[in-house]
Formats: structure tokens, sequence, C-alpha cells
């Protein structure tokens, strides 16, 4: 008995009708990834909300610094201060955590800098590290940075209205001419990371979180229509 063989074209036919089914399938797949990742990075920004929140209410309503004098090198961010003092979970290197959003290339943790960006206060263009707290009139002020020469002041935002921690990112040059992503836990204040479909996610000082998208602030690093980039795109 004959046994039965593809025939070159058969097989030709059956990898054309694969190839068109996955093209189909893949932008779908891709878009609820997309999607996931985001709602997963809004349920840490939340979280995170609540430990700066707890965090306050031990310490007279003040935020934890972007950037602590008190630490020294690699752990020198608000991020090692709410490990260290145990207002989120212990962090193991390359899992999950809700200080780093799953859109970060790997979506782990890596260090205490690989993280959401904190917020300073804007100081001749570069960010300063500075507490932040209600004001009497239901504003927001700052401490300031006295090391730094930079007064305190107070801002015409509402708790509610106030970004303090957001998506972000920085580019490490590991090797050379291969750019390594992440996020950075220290920021200017008027600097966000695309990276949820050209929209960053931004937690509060209220403790709410918003959804962004380019109007917001401005973009230097991170994706740009679904492109990492390094690609400066000043005042959205």
């Amino acid at each position: 008995m004959q046994r039965e063989r593809f025939t070159l074209i058969e097989l030709l036919v059956v990898i054309t009708i694969i190839t068109i089914l996955a093209s189909m399938l893949l932008p779908a797949l891709n878009k609820a990834r997309v999607k996931s990742q985001s709602t997963v990075c809004v349920n840490n920004l939340r979280q995170s909300g609540l430990a700066i929140s707890s965090y306050a209410g031990d310490y007279s309503g003040f935020t934890p610094e972007g950037r602590p004098s008190q630490y020294t090198g690699a752990y020198s961010y608000w991020t090692w201060t709410m490990i260290n003092l145990k207002y989120v979970p212990p962090a193991s290197n390359r899992k999950p955590h809700i200080l780093v959003c799953p859109s970060v290339p790997f979506g782990v943790y890596a260090n205490p800098v690989s993280c959401y960006g904190m917020r300073g206060t804007l100081n001749a263009g570069a960010a300063v590290s500075t507490f932040f707290r209600e004001s009497s009139s239901k504003r927001v002020m700052d401490t300031g940075n006295a090391a730094n020469s930079v007064s305190a002041k107070t801002y015409i935002q509402t708790l509610s209205e106030f970004p303090l921690v957001f998506d972000s990112f920085a580019v490490t040059n590991v090797v050379a001419g291969v750019n390594i992503f992440t996020g950075h836990a220290f920021s200017n204040p008027n600097t966000l990371g695309l990276n949820h479909t050209s929209r960053a996610n931004v937690l509060m000082l209220a403790g709410n979180v918003a959804s962004g998208s380019r109007s917001w602030l401005y973009f230097t690093r991170g994706q740009l229509n679904g492109t990492w980039t390094q690609t400066v795109i000043p005042n959205f």
C-alpha cells in the first residue's frame, strides 16, 4: 500500500495559512499583554501609595526623600528606604515587585535604582532630593534641600493633582553599542517614561493613580509608539 505524502505545494499552503493566522493573532495577543502590564503597573503604584502613606503617618506627614542623604552608593534611593524599613515586601533579584513596572525590560527587580521614579524638586534643570507633605492651605509643600541651597516652596497643585511616583526610564550602555533600558528611582519632576502605548502611569501624592499621555510633563527616555528610544522630545 502506497503511503500518502504532502506535496511541496501542499506544505507551502499549510505554512502560508499558519503565517496568516499568526499575523492576525499576534497583534491581539500583544495588545492584551500591554494592557495587562498597564493594569499591573497601576496596581503596583496604588500599593506603593499605601506604603508611602504609612511612612508619612510615621514621619509627621512627610513622604520619603527621593534620594535619602542617610544612604550612599547604589542604595541611595527612596526604594531602599521603603524596603529597608519594611513598608513594602522584601525584594528578590529577578522577581516581580511592586516597585518595578512590569513593562520595564524583563519586568523584574534588579536593584533599588531600577524601579519607579520619585520626583525631586527642580533646581537649575536638575532634580534635587526633598520631602513632600500637605501644607496648611491644602496644597503641596516641600522642605527644600539645605545642602544644595534650595529653599522650601509650596506648589499650586492639590495632593490629588501632584505627581509623586511614576513610570521612569534611564539607559545604560553596559556593553559598547548596547543600550539597556531600565526604570530609574529618582527623576526630574517634569520627566516620565511613556511605556504603556505612549502613556505613563502616575501616582499622585493623595494616593490616586492616573494614566497620562504626551500632554503630561515631557518625555525623555522610554517607549515612543512601542519603540525603545533615547530621543528627547520636549514640551509635549
